[in-house]
């Protein structure tokens, strides 16, 4: 399943792929390229900006780094 996820980013031409998961999982995500932020998230919803209390991980989809910095998703849902 990710790596038609990863097939469909490259092929709309993303620079960068996220998702959230638990704890136990991110060593899982990690074998699979993804890369794990470390600070926090924040996500909007109906009620105001909410931090994630998941992980949050990414992968490039081309030479880009992330860029460092506060990550903060904007559009619902979440």
């Amino acid at each position: 399943m990710l790596a038609r996820f990863d097939e469909e980013a490259r092929a709309r031409g993303l620079r960068f792929g996220m998702l959230f998961c638990r704890a136990e999982l991110v060593g899982f995500y990690a074998r699979l390229g993804w890369t794990e932020l470390t600070g926090p998230v924040t996500v909007e919803q109906p009620t105001g900006p909410l931090v994630m209390p998941t992980r949050a991980m990414v992968r490039a989809y081309g030479e880009e780094a992330w860029p460092p910095g506060e990550v903060r998703v904007p559009g619902l849902p979440w």
